[in-house]
């Protein structure tokens, strides 16, 4: 792993901070549930009246397979380009928070969960890492999800649910760094393991005061 030579260890106690994959995968279906109810229901309450998703209702069952088999391409497509996005945009906030840029950023996939992940493996300041963990969600999800609602785009609003359910894990991720100072350090292994280091400094010894 790269480190950050200038932090001097000796000062921090090192610990670590888990993620329960098991939970991770049944708390994004949570998240898949809530921002359903939460923004497909505004889009409803201001769309339904022009929502038509099955516009033609005069087509043949070849047309129609057809029409389902296309969809599904490409929704297929377009939710792999959402993954493959969703790594990139924590490696881009990665790239600007390190010291060794491009060095301290590796990506790989992780077969057992069928997950693809960033790892940053530079020690990166905890507000930091918060940033850098939830930007996809937001930048994929929550953005396009309000676009969507105001725009009336039905395709967006699904790309936005997927894609902040894809950030659950995100979630807890960071709910357990708001706990932490944010000037801790953090050496995200995550990828590779099923936890993150977690260095927080020491407190000063009052005997020596």
């Amino acid at each position: 792993m790269i480190m950050n030579t200038e932090i001097n260890l000796d000062e921090y106690i090192e610990d670590k901070l888990f993620l329960n994959m098991l939970w991770a995968n049944i708390f994004s279906l949570i998240v898949f549930i809530i921002f359903s109810i939460i923004l497909g229901g505004s889009f409803y309450l201001i769309w339904h009246q022009k929502i038509n998703i099955f516009p033609e209702v005069n087509i043949d069952d070849k047309k129609r397979i057809f029409l389902f088999l296309q969809n599904f391409s490409i929704s297929l497509i377009v939710f792999i380009i959402g993954l493959i996005l969703h790594e990139l945009i924590h490696g881009l906030f990665y790239l600007i928070f390190t010291k060794n840029k491009f060095k301290s950023i590796k990506f790989g996939l992780k077969l057992k969960y069928g997950a693809a992940y960033c790892l940053c493996t530079e020690l990166l300041k905890v507000k930091y890492s918060i940033i850098s963990t939830i930007m996809p969600a937001i930048i994929l999800g929550f953005i396009p999800g309000i676009i969507a609602v105001i725009t009336g785009n039905l395709f967006l609003l699904i790309f936005a649910i997927v894609f902040i359910s894809a950030g659950a894990g995100d979630f807890l991720i960071v709910m357990k760094l708001f706990k932490e100072d944010k000037e801790n350090y953090v050496l995200d292994v995550l990828g590779e393991k099923n936890y993150m280091y977690i260095y927080r400094k020491k407190s000063p010894n009052k005997n020596n005061a």
